[in-house]
């Protein structure tokens, strides 16, 4: 299993830790080590009040060898998305996009995010996650 308990809780502060700089319109790139073509990127959304307000996610992955909505994907390879969830913009055999709600709990994204790269985009249990966090998204 990619994402076990310990690499949720890491996960989850690490996007914790993004929402700090919403501001700056942070995004997350989480990559399997050694496997630059598994990837997804974690995008959070948000809207400017007197203070920058998180509305949502979005979770871009590649979709080289799919097409078709990506949520049906994901139910097809056996994933339940979190509850609210919504495809987003894909592009066949390219990528796709899926949004999801703000109030997930960050340890069920990071776990639902393990499940995206089992069970869609193919990584193996044993595979390690890089995640590098940026700004400007």
């Amino acid at each position: 299993m990619i994402v076990d308990a310990e690499t949720a809780i890491w996960l989850s502060d690490l996007i914790v830790q993004s929402l700090h700089g919403l501001e700056r319109g942070p995004g997350l790139t989480i990559e399997i080590i050694g496997s630059p073509h598994l990837w997804t990127q974690l995008i959070p959304c948000f809207a400017f009040e007197e203070e920058p307000k998180l509305t949502g996610f979005v979770l871009n992955f590649p979709y080289r060898d799919k097409s078709g909505n990506p949520l049906e994907v994901i139910e097809q390879a056996g994933i339940t998305p979190p509850p609210g969830t919504t495809p987003g913009d894909w592009e066949n055999r390219k990528n796709a996009a899926i949004h999801l709600r703000r109030d997930i709990p960050l340890v069920a994204l990071a776990h639902f995010i393990g499940d995206i790269f089992e069970k869609v985009l193919g990584a193996s249990p044993d595979d390690e996650l890089s995640v590098q966090i940026d700004y400007g998204y």
